[in-house]
């Protein structure tokens, strides 16, 4: 069958260079485009014909941040077993990555990340792109360092003012400028309290976390860089961010007492 065809292909030491080894979920319900795609179900079926490919092209799908260190692990496992020739590519299905987390991705082995909604076109320019190229990257021997160094703090959602405080000041601490983090001090429009904009937050991202201090909205969002700021307001609330708030303050914890 299809399967066994991408296997014996992968793994006979002829050259799979023009085979696409993918996901199911990456095309969007779409059949395979070419006798050269092979569509699999989740990571445990396209595993197997990965861990035989040597400079195929492989599709991994992720759409939760909570699988972010597992997935950086089988980056790891591939790059390190299959050599520097396979193309690994990530497509965001969800909006759920931080930079930090597509660092990551791209540090245990990872060719290219694909943004969610990019349409499929886009990913078939996308991967057009990675053909022929080899991973210039250095392969770290363990990836346990590097994904507890770029992992969020184990909390999301509304939290006290203390413990907003305590969660941020730790993590600029420990981070310094390894993984760049935002807080932010948000000031409803007029006639619109707090407490109602956060019926429009939606939190997806494990260590995004807020609290109401002073009647202002106070956001710490781990792993957002200052020039992606605009873009993950636009997708933590439902309704245009700035039609609930007049301004957004870059350095809200500093003006939080203790």
């Amino acid at each position: 069958d299809d399967q066994t065809d991408a296997l014996s292909v992968a793994g006979d030491g002829g050259s799979d260079c023009d085979l696409f080894l993918a996901q199911a979920d990456v095309l969007e319900g779409a059949p395979p485009l070419s006798s050269a795609w092979k569509l699999y179900d989740g990571w445990a079926g396209l595993m197997p014909a990965a861990l035989r490919a040597n400079e195929a092209t492989v599709v991994l799908a992720i759409n939760e941040n909570a699988q972010v260190d597992a997935l950086a692990r089988l980056l790891h496992r591939l790059r390190r077993e299959r050599g520097d020739a396979l193309k690994l590519v990530v497509r965001e299905l969800q909006p759920c990555l931080r930079y930090a987390d597509e660092r990551l991705l791209l540090q245990c082995g990872g060719s290219l990340v694909v943004p969610a909604h990019t349409p499929l076109p886009r990913l078939l320019t996308l991967l057009d792109a990675v053909q022929r190229q080899r991973w210039q990257g250095q392969l770290a021997d363990d990836p346990e360092p590097l994904i507890r160094s770029h992992r969020p703090p184990p909390i999301s959602g509304l939290v006290s003012v203390a413990r907003f405080r305590q969660i941020a000041g730790e993590r600029i601490d420990l981070d310094g400028s390894a993984v760049e983090s935002a807080v932010l001090a948000l000031q409803p429009v007029a006639g619109l309290r707090a407490e109602q904009t956060l019926q429009q937050l939606r939190i997806r991202r494990q260590g995004d976390v807020v609290c109401v201090y002073r009647g202002q909205v106070r956001l710490f969002l781990f792993g957002c860089r200052r020039d992606a700021i605009e873009q993950a307001l636009s997708n933590l609330f439902r309704l245009p961010w700035r039609e609930l708030f007049d301004g957004c303050g870059a350095d809200g914890l500093a003006s939080i007492d203790p």
